[in-house]
């Protein structure tokens, strides 16, 4: 029989293994957290499993979560649809049941698995530049390194891929703190060498929300730091900081690159076809507008099925909108078969109000558990996710939900620092 420990051990493994994949493909995430069930559930020790999940309340209410969209099967037309719904949202169920339940989780554990996670998105930045640089000699054309063309080269969408990065990015910055309970497994000088790299990568992928969550969290941070250090050198610091901050403000206003041109974009959208009864196929959307006009058909829905307080269920939102779509004259758009672009009009549309209350209170719960035991890695994670779901459907998508309910779980763990 294998030993506890053993079992231990392989759970540890699966776990970095997991953080290691995520910028990469979606099918080794899924056999992997196979595994980590597969392994959970061998390992036994069922009572003390129980009596270890009882103490982390606040992992109960994901699988919560994950019933309420169960029971919403019950009143869905397109049960094949909201079959495949549920199993995309299984780490609801899992991710909380198999680390509120184990003990192999403790700071070690959540070191290597940050610092793997760090490591496969460098990886995974400098495989993608690699790519764009072959691309960029054989046609001279500078786009290959910004957005889409550039995560593209690891098939992971630009704002997926700059989340990942983002988090990465901070939890650097974070291990270089002082008294910061992460110091990760990653050599100092390379920690210094990353920070920029990843804040450049960021810039290349162009997402404005990421980038917007990048300037408030560096500054909350700077002031964070500015308040805790007695390091004589902490204005030699900000200094220094707001300096970089203020030379690549100037050079993205300055010069013509893709993220300047996506700002544009959305500061001169034409918010007036918002108010249009009917659409022609090549109207000029913009993503601000385009984001507008799937949340005007949510609230749509929801009101002419009258399903504010339990949803339409998890089978029939995507139907519902891409009817309502073709209502409005966008048959031929290529909308077809989008999503709301925002998991709390999503989330309201499938499993009503109940359901968005229920999720609000996922992040709440899991933000005061951080703020209990002053982890600022788990409050960062919770704002970039809180942030996230404003524009986009996160929870419709292997690499949002696989991403936001392992980091979750496993830093629900943590207990408050020693001092």
């Amino acid at each position: 029989m294998i030993s506890a420990q053993r079992h231990k051990t392989t759970a540890e493994y699966l776990s970095i293994f997991i953080a290691m994949s995520l910028p990469f493909f979606v099918a080794s995430t899924s056999w992997l957290l196979g595994l980590l069930s597969l392994n959970w559930l061998v390992a036994g020790q069922w009572k003390t499993k129980m009596d270890t999940f009882r103490k982390h309340k606040n992992l109960w209410w994901p699988i919560l979560l994950f019933i309420l969209y169960i029971l919403s099967l019950c009143y869905t037309s397109n049960t094949v649809e909201g079959i495949s719904s549920i199993q995309k949202k299984l780490s609801f169920l899992v991710f909380p049941l198999i680390y509120g339940s184990s003990q192999f989780v403790d700071k070690t554990t959540i070191n290597k698995v940050l610092s793997a996670f760090i490591a496969s998105c460098f990886v995974a930045t400098a495989l993608s530049t690699g790519i764009a640089l072959w691309n960029f000699l054989q046609n001279q054309n500078p786009s290959v390194f910004f957005y889409r063309s550039l995560s593209n080269n690891i098939n992971i969408h630009a704002i997926y891929f700059s989340i990942y990065i983002l988090f990465a990015l901070i939890t650097l910055i974070i291990s270089t703190l002082p008294k910061s309970r992460y110091k990760l497994y990653i050599p100092t000088w390379l920690k210094t060498a990353l920070i920029p790299y990843f804040f450049i990568m960021i810039m290349l992928l162009a997402s404005k929300i990421t980038v917007l969550m990048l300037v408030i969290i560096i500054l909350f941070l700077g002031l964070y730091f500015f308040m805790v250090s007695s390091s004589p050198q902490k204005w030699r610091i900000l200094i220094v900081s707001s300096l970089f901050l203020s030379f690549s403000a100037i050079a993205i206003i300055k010069t013509n690159n893709p993220l300047k041109t996506r700002f544009e974009t959305m500061i001169n959208s034409d918010y007036r076809v918002l108010s249009q009864e009917k659409y022609s196929y090549d109207i000029p959307f913009t993503g601000t507008t385009l984001r507008l006009m799937f949340w005007k058909f949510g609230k749509e829905i929801i009101t002419e099925q009258k399903a504010w307080l339990y949803g339409v269920g998890v089978g029939d939102s995507q139907e519902l909108l891409d009817k309502k779509m073709i209502d409005y004259n966008l048959k031929d758009s290529g909308y077809l078969g989008y999503n709301f672009h925002s998991q709390y009009i999503e989330t309201i549309v499938e499993i009503g109000l109940i359901g968005l209350n229920l999720l609000a209170f996922i992040l709440i719960s899991f933000f005061r558990k951080m703020l209990a035991v002053q982890n600022i890695v788990g409050i960062i994670l919770v704002i970039i996710v809180a942030t996230l779901f404003l524009t986009e459907s996160a929870l419709e998508k292997h690499r949002g939900i696989v991403f936001l309910m392992f980091f979750i779980s496993i830093l629900s763990t943590e207990t408050k620092l020693e001092t």
